[in-house]
């Protein structure tokens, strides 16, 4: 049976905690639960403020609020996300204002485990999927090579650094698709209690069109069995770079068409505003 979409978007809230907190523990502030990594200054993941409820402030105090924490410890709040009781329409007013940028992350809870048979379908003979963390390297390639992911290189470069002190995380299982001994595409997956979710799905721009994406979904998919959790969820940016995910050029979007293949199913979307020019 379907999970109920509430349910998939409550599990999805209750992992992004544990996934931003890899990289740093969360602080809680009078606007809500503050992430400030000083390893990562450029990076909306870890310098962001999450689950924002207002209760009797005003926006504006808020904001302020948010400001000064950051400054204090000389960074720069880049991303804002709030709690599900929060209304919006205060929220986005004043950061539209500011020139903030609305993204939305469309969110998928699995419906049905695919059979036994689709698990084990075999894949190109020259694709091989190995562990992240014995192949660091080229974990950090796949991210390098990233265009979708941030359009500047020098932010890419701290993305792939966070992303591999990701794999220290012991509850993220990463994998990355190598064919001819070059990097081809990454996944992973991060198990928070009695949820696994996949993250992460990239294929390289050379190695389209050859099953990749497909070979590593079906591999996190075969972990995600054995744990047999209450739930299975996935996302994907709609808008990355300011293209629409739904192109077929877009990888993004043949990211999210794979997910949906193999039974996942968009939920809902959550939303967030980024501070203009991080991307």
């Amino acid at each position: 049976m379907s999970p109920a979409a509430p349910d998939v978007l409550s599990a999805f809230r209750r992992s992004e905690q544990a996934y931003h907190a890899q990289l740093t523990a969360p602080q809680p502030i009078a606007a809500g639960m503050a992430f400030c990594a000083a390893a990562f200054p450029h990076l909306p993941d870890a310098n962001q403020i999450r689950d924002v409820l207002l209760f009797d402030a005003t926006m504006a105090d808020a904001y302020a609020g948010v400001e000064a924490h950051f400054s204090a410890r000389q960074r720069c709040c880049l991303r804002w996300t709030l709690s599900s009781e929060q209304p919006a329409e205060p929220v986005e007013r004043h950061l539209a204002a500011l020139g903030w940028v609305r993204r939305e992350q469309a969110v998928f809870g699995l419906s049905h485990w695919p059979s036994l048979d689709e698990l084990r379908a075999a894949h190109e003979a020259e694709l091989r999927i190995l562990p992240a963390r014995a192949m660091r390297k080229a974990h950090r390639q796949s991210w390098l090579d990233d265009v979708e992911a941030a359009a500047d290189a020098d932010l890419r470069a701290e993305l792939a650094d966070a992303a591999n002190e990701r794999l220290d995380d012991a509850n993220l299982d990463g994998f990355v698709a190598v064919i001819g001994g070059e990097t081809a595409g990454r996944v992973g997956l991060l198990e928070v209690g009695d949820i696994c979710r996949v993250q992460d799905l990239y294929v390289c721009p050379a190695s389209r069109g050859r099953g990749v994406a497909t070979a590593l979904l079906r591999h996190a998919l075969q972990l995600a069995y054995r744990l047999r959790p209450r739930i299975a969820i996935a996302s994907g940016w709609i808008t990355k770079t300011g293209v629409s995910s739904d192109r077929e050029s877009d990888g993004v979007g043949a990211s999210r068409r794979v997910l949906q293949r193999f039974g996942f199913v968009e939920a809902g979307r959550l939303t967030s505003w980024e501070r203009s020019g991080v991307h």
